[in-house]
């Protein structure tokens, strides 16, 4: 490799990052912490490693996103021309594996891989065959206890039963397992618990990979569960050559299978490991390091570092405290429109991050009424949207005719008079027959209870996919063009006057441009491959940040990402930290990820009062504010107890006759306000922060829910719920 390639590969690297690229044999442990420039080191890696003699098709790269896959072997582009590199996730990569030895496992080669959705079905029609009722045992919880036993390599005979909802999981998981087998198909756990098993049981297959993976690097290992921890042990069991890439501090995934401990015990694994820790955050100011180093040093699973920066100055982070969830969005629209006005700034400089979902509902109706654009991370992904789905499901019968679940997604789409009864009985025929649904389609003259025209529609139907299959298997955009146009799919929203069949229409389309993207990129590309890699999609891959909108979402989804300004709305103990959380460190974990994706500012909101199952519920600020320190956080209290200190503040009034602080007139204390709506009177002089002053005029409403009606100077008469008014009595 010649000199200035080597030169180039370790141009502008610090001494630590120049450590972890040029380390060749033997493991290595890189604790890279938030903006340690560990995108800069991974690619880096890889590109020495080819540097030194190592053949790429002898190293295998994981991360956890097709997107970071991607960006790395771009990234390793820049530095060589190299071809036979495997960079994956670990899903991608166990799916490749599993086309070569699907028919060892008992699969056939094009076996489908079914999503959330798909899983979700095939419990409904376990629990119906168990005939378990599925309103007490909902479907999504009792896959998910499946997925979790997937992960921990659990099989359906040693699920363990520990209370009765377990023994109704114990029932149906091998009912599950083997509706999916007889399918030709695997979920996403398989494809990690199959790999496994051929690793583990056939000793040629654990050879050959062993002696092609001469080199492992694992990206984000602290998210790993127990499947892909046994994948990266078993590969690398022969060599040692493992590189792993991580930090403990930013393990957030706990509650979907991830072991903090893989990470926390690669020392023990791996005797001899070198351990290179990346504490230079390039990203966020010395301000915003401090709060979160104070706060994770609160953790007790974790390797100890503490990260810097040489961006000394900044502004201190800010707690700003509100009566409600209506105040704080609003506070949270004017914070986001004074950022996006910063020199240089825009509103996609701006995140407001959040702990649950639920949360964005205020802030987006705050956002609309304001006129501030947006966009909010994790809507429908294009994979997932029903007409795509339905087009992927004509696909995958091509490949995998056994799919009962893809056929009858799709035999009465678009509507071809076989409705759910129809479908039953020829369903009922296939079982007594032995039969898949496609084959019984075939059949249906034979299948006792279906009408003349059901019959007719269900042959129909069989024979659409002669002529589909004569297309062959590559080039794939004719296949998927001819599936949307042949099958009447595209016709079906194209003609309809609903404006969203019409983008429904659009999004078929552009399916069609996808495989045709697919065709100019793919060297060896088949229908298999793009069904594959639609399948494995996430939505982790998905680019829905905007340069000229505000990006909303959870804290989860924010992982990788980072901004000038963060607001983090909701930081109240039993919201943030979550009360119904098992887990208290990675709470802790999550808000420090949320801390590190700031580059130069940051927002806490709370509010005091907030909405729950119908009812308004006292709030206190997270106790994690407490722990970044009390020089760490400035604190504005925007309640109206808050406005009313300032206010006395600013006219220099005293304190009331009992001591309590109050506006020198007998009005209530703060936790007056708290609890009980004040009362006001008409002629009474009242000051709002936002209206200014003005003059009650009359008091409405129930005893439940008193409204005031005031007059202001300047802004008119508006009506106001007593208890979130914020007004403070004024003396006349």
């Amino acid at each position: 490799m010649e000199l200035d390639t080597r030169r180039k590969i370790l141009e502008g690297v610090s001494d630590r990052q120049r450590e972890a690229i040029t380390h060749v044999d033997g493991p290595l442990l890189v604790l890279a912490g938030a903006g340690s420039g560990k995108t800069r080191v991974n690619p880096r890696r890889l590109g020495h490693l080819v540097s030194e003699g190592v053949p790429a098709t002898r190293i295998l790269a994981i991360t956890f996103t097709n997107k970071a896959a991607g960006e790395m072997r771009s990234r390793v582009d820049e530095f060589l021309d190299v071809r036979g590199l495997w960079v994956s996730t670990f899903h991608s990569a166990c799916a490749r594996l599993l086309r070569r030895h699907a028919e060892a496992l008992g699969y056939r080669e094009h076996f489908t891989i079914y999503d959330t959705d798909d899983q979700i079905a095939v419990v409904k029609e376990a629990l119906a065959s168990l005939k378990i009722d599925a309103t007490h045992y909902r479907p999504p919880v009792v896959l998910g206890r499946i997925s979790a036993a997937k992960n921990d390599l659990i099989d359906p005979a040693d699920y363990a039963v520990g209370d009765y909802f377990d023994q109704k999981v114990f029932d149906v998981y091998p009912v599950y397992q083997e509706t999916l087998r007889r399918r030709n198909a695997m979920d996403f756990d398989d494809l990690l618990v199959n790999v496994v098993r051929l690793l583990r049981e056939n000793a040629d297959a654990r050879e050959t990979y062993q002696d092609q993976f001469q080199y492992l690097l694992v990206d984000e290992y602290q998210d790993t569960n127990r499947a892909q921890y046994e994948i990266v042990r078993l590969l690398g069991a022969k060599r040692k050559n493992v590189c792993v890439t991580g930090d403990p501090d930013q393990s957030i995934y706990g509650w979907r299978g991830a072991d903090i401990g893989n990470i926390l015990s690669f020392e023990r694994d791996y005797p001899g490991c070198r351990v290179v820790v990346l504490d230079r955050n390039y990203r966020s100011t010395q301000v915003i390091l401090d709060a979160a180093n104070a706060l994770i040093a609160h953790n007790a699973d974790r390797k100890e570092k503490a990260m810097w920066s040489e961006e000394r100055a900044g502004k201190a982070i800010e707690h700003r405290r509100y009566d409600d969830e209506g105040e704080e969005a609003g506070a949270i629209a004017a914070a986001a429109r004074e950022a996006a006005r910063e020199e240089g700034a825009r509103y996609g400089d701006v995140a407001v991050l959040y702990r649950v979902t639920a949360q964005s509902r205020a802030i987006e109706e705050r956002f609309v009424r304001e006129g501030i654009p947006y966009v909010v991370v994790g809507g429908t992904a294009f994979y997932q949207r029903r007409e795509i789905k339905d087009a992927l499901a004509y696909l995958t019968i091509l490949l995998n005719p056994v799919d009962d679940l893809s056929v009858r997604r799709v035999i009465n789409v678009p509507a071809r008079k076989l409705g759910k009864t129809a479908v039953a009985r020829l369903s009922e025929h296939a079982a007594a027959r032995g039969l898949s649904l496609l084959a019984a389609a075939r059949d249906a003259d034979a299948a006792p209870g279906l009408s003349p025209s059901a019959r007719k529609a269900a042959a129909a139907f069989f024979d659409l996919f002669a002529p589909l299959a004569a297309l062959g298997d590559f080039p794939v955009s004719p296949i998927v063009r001819a599936v949307v146009e042949n099958t009447g799919l595209l016709a079906s929203y194209r003609n309809s006057p609903d404006p969203q069949d019409v983008e429904r229409a659009e999004n078929l389309e552009e399916l069609v441009v996808a495989a045709a993207e697919y065709d100019r990129r793919a060297e060896n590309g088949s229908l298999a491959a793009f069904l594959e890699q639609a399948a494995l999609v996430t939505s982790a891959d998905r680019s829905e940040l905007a340069p000229e909108r505000v990006t909303l979402m959870t804290l989860h989804a924010a992982k990788g990402l980072e901004f000038h300004t963060v607001i983090i709305a909701g930081v109240e103990d039993g919201l943030f930290p979550l009360d119904r959380a098992d887990d208290l460190e990675e709470e802790r974990r999550l808000m420090y990820v949320g801390l590190t994706r700031a580059r130069r500012r940051v927002i806490l909101t709370s509010a005091d009062w907030r909405a729950r199952a119908g009812f308004s519920e006292t709030r206190r600020p997270s106790r994690f504010i407490r722990e970044m320190g009390k020089n760490a956080v400035a604190e504005i209290d925007h309640t109206a107890a808050g406005l009313a200190r300032r206010l006395r503040a600013r006219t220099g009034r005293g304190r009331r006759r009992d001591g309590a602080d109050g506006d020198g007139d007998g009005g209530p204390s703060a936790d007056e306000m708290r609890s009980e709506p004040p009362a006001y009177s008409p002629g009474q002089r009242v000051f709002h922060e936002t209206f200014g002053q003005g003059v009650v005029t009359a008091v409405a409403g129930s005893r439940h829910s008193p409204k005031v009606v005031v007059t202001f100077d300047e802004h008119g008469e508006k009506t106001l719920a007593a208890a979130f008014a914020r007004l403070v009595k004024l003396r006349v």
